[in-house]
């Protein structure tokens, strides 16, 4: 696995598949990896989840908070990172999680 610093995002390949980057680097433990996008409901579902197991997350809005407020909370979107050290547990739970 590779990382990349622009994005957060994790990749097998030697590109990094949202920016195009290839500056990538071997991730550490406590780099924070980008895990799913969802809406406002969904993202606050999975932040339980996630404090529920223990692992630490960040949400990030995806349109900005000036943008949020002008198009309401029905289309806010978060970007949710976990630590590397705990990504494949998250991936797993976000993945059950999602395929009900």
């Amino acid at each position: 696995m590779k990382y990349c610093e622009n994005c957060a995002m994790l990749t097998e390949y030697d590109r990094c598949r949202r920016c195009g980057s290839t500056k990538l680097r071997e991730p550490a433990p406590n780099d924070y990896c980008f895990l799913t996008e969802r809406s406002a409901m969904w993202a606050e579902a999975l932040r339980d989840l996630l404090e529920d197991n223990q692992i630490e997350s960040v949400y990030r809005p995806v349109l900005g908070a000036g943008l949020s407020a002008q198009l309401g909370s029905a289309l806010e979107r978060y970007r949710v990172y976990v630590p590397f050290s705990r990504f494949e547990d998250a991936r797993e739970l976000c993945d059950d999680f999602f395929a009900q």
